[in-house]
C-alpha cells in the first residue's frame, strides 16, 4: 500500500460515547494534520446517517472545524448514503477519496467489528483491529470462552 495522504476521520455514531467520539476526533485530526496529511472529517449522526463534515477537507496547516455534533457538524453536510452518489463503492473515483479510514467512534456499531466488516467489504484500508478482534474485544463472553478454550486462566463467570 502507498503511504496515505488523505485520511478520513469518521467520528460520532449511533452508540451512547457519541459525545466522547466527537471529542475524541478534534484530537486525532489536530495530531493528523500536524503530521502533514489531509483530514477528510466524516461525521456519523445519532441517527446513523453520515455525512462529510459540512463538506470540508483539512489540509495541513487549515483551521480545524469546532465538533458540536450533529447540529454542527451535519449541518450543510454532504449525506454518504449506501447505493448513491457519494457511496462508499463510488469513492474512489472521487476526488474527495481517501487513502485510509482512521475510525474514531466508540462502543456498538463503532468497536464492535460491524464498521470493519463494512470498510473490508468497500475495500478500504483502516487502522485499528479487524473483523474478529473487535468482536472478541467486544463481546466479553466470546472473549473468555476463547481464552477458556486456548488453554489461559479466566475467572469463573455467569451469564444470562
Amino acid at each position: 500500500m502507498k503511504e496515505p495522504k488523505r485520511i478520513a476521520v469518521l467520528y460520532g455514531g449511533v452508540s451512547g460515547e457519541h459525545e466522547v467520539s466527537v471529542r475524541s476526533a478534534q484530537s486525532v485530526m489536530r495530531a493528523l494534520q500536524e503530521a502533514g496529511y489531509d483530514v477528510l472529517p466524516v461525521y456519523i449522526g445519532k441517527d446513523g446517517a453520515w455525512r462529510l463534515d459540512g463538506g470540508r477537507q483539512l489540509s495541513p496547516g487549515a483551521a480545524l472545524p469546532m465538533l458540536s455534533g450533529a447540529e454542527g457538524a451535519a449541518s450543510g453536510g454532504r449525506p454518504l448514503l449506501p447505493g448513491g452518489s457519494d457511496s462508499a463503492a463510488s469513492a474512489s473515483t472521487s476526488d474527495s477519496a481517501a487513502d485510509l479510514v482512521f475510525p474514531v467512534l466508540h462502543g456498538t456499531l463503532g468497536e464492535d467489528g460491524a464498521l470493519q466488516g463494512l470498510l473490508e467489504v468497500a475495500e478500504m484500508p483502516y487502522v485499528g483491529s479487524g473483523v474478529l478482534g473487535s468482536a472478541v474485544g467486544m463481546d466479553k463472553i466470546a472473549q473468555k470462552l476463547l481464552l477458556r478454550a486456548s488453554g489461559l486462566p479466566v475467572v469463573d463467570f455467569a451469564t444470562t
